[in-house]
């Protein structure tokens, strides 16, 4: 499941395949607290991450995924009784609640569909979070936002874009008191980043390069993870002597917001995200000024 591409800068040199497994299983089991599949009338959309802003909780995913420019059919209408369905647990369950009950924060509407910008916040209703809650947990954007700016900065370590693809969805057979189940597998491509800019004084952005070798799981397209969580991972070493096996992970912290596969050139595909100060910075001060309203566009 995880793509070898880049090697950690910093302090030492190293690939992908040579994290220890403990500490790849580690990362994985933190960011999958976050990351939710996007189901509009039983239809995968996209991906996101659940977020907490102030007093707004929410999923936060690209504005395409909401406003599909391709598909009027999965577009959202948050003035409708269109049924959002996320997954919130790793078993055979249906939790979905009419978007009419949600909002909307249009953070970043996109120039371009390749460049961006690419950014919504889908608003939860209150009364629900607890029973989002008991199962999965909400990133806090504004507690310690400094810091985890900072630490979300570097290219060292390595990154986890995450979500689920299209491709790995499956129709089971009844389970569980349902007719019908559908099956989605949370993914995660490990990468390094190619290439970082940003748009002055504004939307920062990055690029992830996906490995396809002889070592390599990664999938052939990632339909159905636009709007999915980027997340980077440090690694550090227990002593300045330490081998491969003495690798240590810390805590991800979110790093990015997924929204265009830019297309393989040779053995690797790029995908193009937004990237920390788009989060920290553009969003959160977007989100404050909103606070709790229906429906708003920007």
């Amino acid at each position: 499941m995880l793509s070898p591409v880049r090697r950690e800068r910093r302090h030492f040199r190293l690939q992908i395949v040579q994290i220890p497994d403990p500490v790849q299983e580690d990362a994985a089991a933190f960011v999958s607290q976050f990351s939710t599949a996007l189901i509009l009338d039983g239809n995968l959309v996209g991906s996101g991450t659940f977020i907490k802003c102030g007093n707004t909780f929410g999923v936060l995913t690209a504005h395409h995924v909401i406003h599909n420019p391709h598909d009027p059919s999965r577009r959202f209408d948050f003035n409708s009784s269109q049924k959002l369905g996320l997954l919130v647990a790793d078993f055979a369950h249906c939790y979905e609640l009419q978007l009419q009950y949600c909002g909307l924060v249009d953070i970043a509407t996109p120039k371009r569909e390749s460049t961006g910008p690419d950014l919504s916040l889908i608003v939860l209703p209150e009364p629900l979070i607890g029973t989002i809650k008991a199962k999965k947990q909400f990133y806090n954007l504004k507690h310690k936002r400094a810091i985890k700016l900072r630490n979300a900065l570097p290219n060292a370590g390595y990154f986890i874009f995450s979500g689920y693809p299209d491709l790995q969805k499956d129709l089971l057979a009844p389970q569980s008191g349902f007719r019908e189940v559908l099956f989605l597998e949370g993914w995660g491509a490990a990468s390094g980043i190619s290439r970082r800019w940003r748009w002055k004084n504004s939307y920062d952005f990055l690029e992830l390069g996906i490995t396809y070798g002889p070592k390599s799981d990664a999938i052939p397209t990632f339909q159905g993870m636009s709007g999915g969580g980027v997340w980077r991972v440090p690694l550090s070493k227990k002593t300045s002597r330490s081998t491969v096996t003495d690798i240590v992970g810390s805590e991800p912290v979110l790093a990015g917001v997924g929204f265009y596969e830019v297309g393989r050139v040779e053995r690797i595909q790029e995908i193009r995200c937004h990237g920390p100060r788009s989060i920290y910075e553009k969003a959160v001060e977007r989100l404050l000024r909103c606070k709790h309203l229906k429906s708003t566009r920007g």
